[in-house]
């Protein structure tokens, strides 16, 4: 198959994943799921990468999720830098999209959905689970 070929292949493919989370999401309202639409609100004292990056996975409706900037642990090394001082994040993410996923399926959802932030920050520790 031609790269070209390949790339378009895996783009459809993130693209119905994603649109499955929504189906699923849809299907299966959970207490969770209203509970995370207040956590997902840009949090005060935040940098701006740290909220959009909240504000864009709110499409997977996570059942619950936690962003951590763990950039000042990173002070001094190359890539330290990023947008204002934010350069590092681990993520511990839980949705009912995830469940047919393999691991490397959900990361790769994960970073379609950031597009561009990921270009903005050094690191990004993804820990992606089904409820």
């Amino acid at each position: 198959m031609s790269e070209l070929k390949l790339i378009t292949h895996s783009l459809v493919s993130l693209s119905v994943s994603v649109w499955l989370c929504h189906l699923r999401s849809a299907t299966k309202p959970t207490r969770n799921n209203i509970i995370h639409h207040n956590l997902t609100h840009n949090r005060s004292g935040a940098g701006p990468i740290y909220n959009e990056i909240l504000t864009r996975l709110s499409v997977l409706k996570p059942t619950s999720i936690n962003l951590e900037d763990d950039s000042s642990k990173h002070a001094g090394h190359a890539g330290s830098k990023g947008f204002d001082g934010e350069s590092h994040f681990s993520l511990d993410i839980a949705a009912q999209c995830f469940e047919d996923l393999p691991l490397v399926k959900r990361h790769k959802l994960i970073y379609t959905i950031l597009g561009d932030v990921m270009d903005k920050i050094h690191a990004l520790e993804i820990r992606a689970n089904v409820e």
